[in-house]
């Protein structure tokens, strides 16, 4: 902390818009919503207060270019001859990696669809649950908090008849439902990494070479895992919901 890190970068950025061509654009990712956040407030402050001056060593070699504006900044003159700040945060996409590629996949909602992961969850329902297209996935789908997903592994549970608890030890050895939840949504992960197609000629990766993911967790758990996933993805697809 304190080292100057989101300022280097936010700095870089700046450099970035005034360096490369107008159309470009910039993809600029955080783990941390807060980190987010502080980064566009710092951008922002930069881009308001920041003011390009002429560069007094190449100004006289270099006319020709600065009337063409080629460099893609914000023109720095005006018909008054003024000086206005550099502005830019058009040419910004700025977020978590959770939340710009959320963004990126409504952008193609119309082919979620046809995800392999979702076309594979489909194929495994009755033909009477699967016809009508009420099982799909679209832009407007909606991501499950914790809450939402205990409550749904606690009706699977429920439908499938399994009950956590050890009849014949004590509750302290009961399974606990967030332990099945981790187990599930690491199922989940890996079977979508499994069922993307490789392309031509490429090499496997190790996700495509493991059939089983690595899972630190009892043969009971993996058990109850793999039993209600299908009906737990079901769920979800049934609330248009990842």
């Amino acid at each position: 902390p304190g080292a100057g890190k989101t300022r280097v970068l936010t700095c870089r950025i700046v450099q970035l818009l005034h360096q490369q061509p107008q159309h470009e654009k910039i993809l600029a990712l955080t783990f941390t919503k807060r980190a987010a956040e502080e980064m566009k407030t710092r951008l922002q402050s930069q881009l308001q207060s920041l003011i390009l001056l002429p560069n007094p060593d190449t100004n006289n070699n270099n006319n020709d270019n600065n009337n063409n504006d080629n460099d893609g900044s914000i023109r720095q003159e005006e018909e008054s001859g003024t000086v206005r700040p550099l502005s830019g945060m058009d040419r910004v996409t700025l977020g978590t990696f959770h939340s710009v590629c959320a963004k990126m996949l409504r952008w193609y909602g119309s082919e979620l669809s046809e995800l392999p992961s979702i076309v594979h969850v489909r194929n495994e329902l009755p033909s009477s649950k699967s016809m009508g297209g009420v099982l799909t996935l679209d832009g407007q789908f909606s991501i499950v908090d914790q809450a939402e997903q205990m409550r749904i592994l606690k009706q699977c549970l429920a439908e499938c008849e399994i009950d956590l608890t050890d009849s014949n030890s004590s509750n302290n050895n009961a399974i606990k439902p967030a332990t099945v939840l981790n187990v599930i949504s690491t199922l989940k992960a890996h079977d979508v990494v499994m069922r993307v197609p490789m392309p031509t000629g490429a090499s496997s990766s190790p996700d495509h070479n493991n059939k089983e993911p690595e899972i630190k967790a009892s043969r009971r758990v993996k058990q109850i895992a793999h039993q209600i996933l299908p009906l737990y993805r079901q769920k979800l697809l049934e609330q248009n919901a990842v």
